[in-house]
């Protein structure tokens, strides 16, 4: 039996065989390169990221910005810290100039897309408005339409940001200026990878793909990330197969693997001596960052 165009049906069959042969070779290769692209824009974001600190800090005679990863008490005075990957704080302290990350390097990063990483499933839906309206947003959907509500993205930004540290080293300190003090990393942002977030408890999560993964979907506030579970491997993220990046003071950025990371945890108190406690159910579990970079400056 022949087609119209004089072709039989084995001959069909081999060529549609074939262009399945073809899809089946190239797709892999195809979604590499996406995947290689989109660490290329995250390697950028991040770059575009350490500029826009380092520019604020060149105006505020070296300082960077406040880290607005944290819950100020009632008085607006004391607070603990929270996920490193805040953008938007409820209240900011008396000290504080301003609750968003946005608020403080909108002048120097017009571009909202640059603080969320292109491999993680998806910005937040009301991503970029957050962002546009700053100190001043508040979730369309919430019931107090004049509550200023969080925002968390996908990134971690680490400047004065101060994190619990199990053993001698103690505390992890983020960088205060341009020139670390004694005792203070060097990094200004990395990919999120860490383990036991209050929404996935007992998954590795992360805004890049693992290589089998699952998806935890946005809610209100929080962005949605990769997770995965291996029971083989348990918490322990040194066999997992994910490529993370992070940037430094100086400038540039670097990659590195769940096996060159330390954990770090949010801490209970302003000076990093004591952990959330694994009952508190906003607990956002451990976070992993560059090993080299705990501490550089001893």
């Amino acid at each position: 039996m022949r087609s119209r165009r004089g072709l039989t049906l084995v001959e069909l069959l081999t060529t549609a065989t074939v262009l399945l042969l073809v899809i089946g070779i190239t797709m892999p290769a195809l979604v590499a390169v996406r995947r290689y692209g989109r660490r290329v824009v995250g390697i950028h974001n991040q770059r575009e990221i350490v500029f826009a600190v380092t520019l604020y800090a060149c105006d505020n005679e070296d300082d960077f910005p406040c880290s607005v990863a944290l819950c100020a008490g009632a008085d607006a005075q004391t607070y603990r810290w929270q996920d490193p990957r805040k953008v938007k704080t409820t209240k900011p302290l008396l000290r504080m100039p301003h609750s968003s990350v946005a608020a403080y390097l909108t002048e120097y990063a017009k571009n909202a897309d640059i603080f969320h990483c292109p491999s993680s499933p998806a910005p937040h839906t009301y991503w970029r408005q957050a962002w546009e309206q700053a100190d001043q947003w508040c979730h369309p959907e919430s019931e107090d339409v004049d509550a200023a509500d969080p925002m968390f993205g996908s990134y971690c930004f680490l400047w004065n940001y101060t994190a619990y540290l199990e053993g001698p080293l103690g505390p992890f300190k983020g960088a205060r200026s341009l020139m670390p003090h004694a005792g203070e990393s060097n990094l200004l942002v990395c990919d999120y990878f860490g383990y036991d977030d209050w929404r996935n408890r007992g998954y590795f999560g992360s805004c890049e793909p693992f290589k089998h993964d699952e998806i935890v979907a946005e809610s209100e506030w929080l962005s949605s990330y990769w997770s995965y579970r291996n029971h083989d491997v348990g918490d322990d993220p040194r066999t997992l197969a994910v490529r993370l990046n992070a940037g430094y003071v100086d400038g540039h950025v670097a990659g590195y693997t769940p096996a060159q990371a330390t954990s770090v945890r949010a801490s209970e108190t302003p000076y990093g001596e004591e952990p959330y406690k694994q009952s508190d159910p906003r607990d956002p579990g451990r976070f992993f960052v560059p090993s080299k970079a705990v501490r550089t400056i001893k």
